[in-house]
Formats: structure tokens, sequence, C-alpha cells
């Protein structure tokens, strides 16, 4: 079996070499066939006969039988082909020129830019403090009354400097000049008393400040007050104002905030008490 197989793969070797060695030939016959065919023809031969012509004097010319000319072969002569030589170069044909147009440059728009607003720089806190104070000076001096609201308050607080409006405002020995000492060193009443301890708790309650009054004058405020048995205070008459608004409302203010006041003791009053109380920048009065 093995011999077999060996034997079988030498023929199909032997074949395929056959085979191949005639695809090779077949394949450079067919290649000199075309190369022949691709050969340039022979250029063809064209000979030229002179014959030449009897002249004066000279002999009659040779004729063959039937009166065809005798041409001499020494005559004969081919028709060379012209050579043509490599080194023979071609001629350069020069164009004419085309005139050259000259190309204009493309001008180029300028683009405007918008102007720039100059920005603001921010100021200085020196700047800033300088404003502040200008306009907080601006606007006191738009407070300040003018001279003739100055004179109709001076003529004002004549009028009503001449007496208290009441006597509610009467003061025998004073508020405060100490407890068991009335006028002339004699003892406080009992309603006297009472007086001093409501000025000293309203005193605690008020405040204000001098240099905010701009008016020029005398500063006096009359207020009425009635004060109820329990302390409280039913209402609050201002029977005379000061020539200064924020003055009057300081004044409002302590009153209120000191409310309510000590119990009306039985042997001052049983029902409702009004007492008046004089404010000034030194104290009450």
């Amino acid at each position: 079996m093995i011999k077999s197989d060996e034997q079988t793969r030498e023929s199909r070797r032997l074949i395929i070499a056959l085979f191949i060695a005639l695809c090779v030939h077949i394949a450079v016959f067919v290649v000199s066939i075309y190369v022949q065919r691709m050969k340039p023809p022979e250029p063809r031969v064209v000979t030229v006969s002179l014959v030449s012509l009897p002249g004066p004097g000279s002999d009659a010319a040779q004729e063959l039988p039937g009166g065809a000319p005798v041409v001499d072969e020494a005559l004969v002569v081919d028709n060379p082909e012209p050579e043509v030589s490599e080194s023979a170069e071609p001629e350069l044909v020069v164009m004419p020129e085309k005139p050259v147009i000259p190309i204009e440059p493309v001008k180029q728009e300028k683009k405007v830019e918008p102007e720039r607003k100059a920005e603001k720089l921010p100021e200085k806190p020196e700047n800033q403090l300088n404003d502040a104070l200008r306009a907080l000076k601006d606007a006191v001096n738009e407070k300040q009354p003018t001279d003739l609201e100055r004179t109709l308050a001076r003529l004002k607080q004549k009028v009503d400097t001449q007496g208290p409006p009441s006597s509610l405002y009467n003061r025998q020995g004073g508020i405060g000049s100490g407890a068991g000492s009335g006028s002339y060193g004699a003892p406080l009443s009992p309603y006297e008393l009472y007086l001093s301890r409501v000025v000293t708790i309203i005193t605690k309650s008020w405040s204000f400040s001098g240099e905010l009054i701009r008016e020029q004058g005398v500063v006096e405020s009359y207020v009425a007050l009635t004060i109820m048995p329990d302390g409280s205070v039913a209402d609050l008459v201002f029977d005379r104002h000061s020539i200064s608004s924020y003055f009057d409302e300081t004044v409002k203010k302590a009153i209120e905030k000191a409310s309510p006041l000590p119990p009306v003791p039985a042997d001052v009053s049983l029902s409702a008490l009004r007492i008046g109380l004089i404010f000034t920048p030194s104290g009450i009065e």
C-alpha cells in the first residue's frame, strides 16, 4: 500500500511538471508571433531611369526595335531613403507673448470700531467720605430755618414767655429741692413729694443732644399730664411748644417711656391728677 501511494504521488508530480512545461512553451510561441507582427514594414525601393536625349550634331539615339529607347543601366539610380540624423533637435516654436494685464489690489475696507465708553474707576474711600460729608452738610443746611423763621420764633417766644399758660406750672418751693424741704425750709407737701418722684422717673427716661437744636432762643416746653390713680398717663398735652420740634419730640418719647408712673397717693388725690411740667435743656421744672 505504501508503494502504491508513493507511485501515485510521483505520477502526479510528473503530470504537473509536464503541464507547466507545456504552458511555458505555448507562452513563448505566442510572444514570438506577437513580436514579429510588431516589426515595422520594410521601405519600398523606387528606381529612376535617366534617358539621354540627342542634341544637335550628336548621333541619333539608339532605339530598340519597336521604337523603345535604349536605357543605360549605369544611369539607373536607386532612390535612397532620406537619412534622419538622430542628433537633429526639433525646432522650437516661439509663441507670441500674451499681454500682461495688471491686477489691481483689492481694497480692504477698514472696520470702524465703536468708541468705547470710558469706564468709571472706583472712587477712593477718601472721595466717598468727602461726598458723604458734603451731602450731609447740604441736608443739614436745608433743614436749618431761614432768618425769617428765626425772627418769627423769637417773637412767638416773647409772647409765650410773658407767663405760664396756667396755674399748673406755678412753683412755690421748686421741684426736687430735697425731701422734707419746701419753700423757706418748710417740709414738702404730699403733692410736691409725688411730683418730685414723677420728675425723677421721667428725667431718667429722657435723652437728647443739644447739638441737634439749631434754633436760637429760649427752648422751653410746657406739658400737661393727666395721671390716673393707678399711675397710667391718660392724657398728654403741649400747652406751649418749644421753638425746636426735635426737642418736643424727645419730651414726648421720655413721658411715654416712663409710663406708667407711680400710683397717685390717696392723700394727694382720689381721682385723676393733672400736673404741669416745664422741660428745658437744663432739666425739668
